[in-house]
């Protein structure tokens, strides 16, 4: 919930909430259930994102493992027994110093998906 936050900025923004325009007709119900469902999509492609950074214990570390060449295969384990240390400083770092590392690489993934998920969903509507 934090990092969706810190990523957000504290608000569901983004072409999550244009997927899901529908008429409501003022339904204060239909509004907030549309809320919802924008929100999860938001949060779970937050995580996607964020489960994509090749450090360990992630799951992009467990995808880049086959390119890293023979000759660096030991500097690339050391790399990953210290990889919930840099992850930690990673997220330190982008909150003190206010760099968006971690932002940028989220949107960066995240913004093709919802603008791929908005042409879909024009041409559903």
């Amino acid at each position: 919930f934090i990092l969706f936050l810190a990523v957000s900025g504290g608000s569901v923004r983004g072409s999550a909430m244009g997927l899901l325009q529908m008429q409501t007709n003022g339904n204060p119900f239909y509004e907030l259930i549309i809320q919802v469902l924008a929100s999860s999509i938001f949060v779970n492609l937050v995580l996607m994102a964020f489960n994509l950074l090749p450090i360990a214990p992630l799951d992009g570390s467990k995808i880049i493992h086959p390119f890293i060449p023979a000759q660096y295969e030991e500097m690339y384990h050391e790399f990953m027994r210290r990889g919930p240390i840099f992850l930690v400083l990673l997220l330190v770092f982008e909150y003190v110093v206010n760099v968006p590392i971690l932002r940028s690489w989220i949107f960066g993934i995240m913004n093709p998906i919802l603008a791929a998920m908005d042409a879909a969903a024009g041409l559903v509507i």
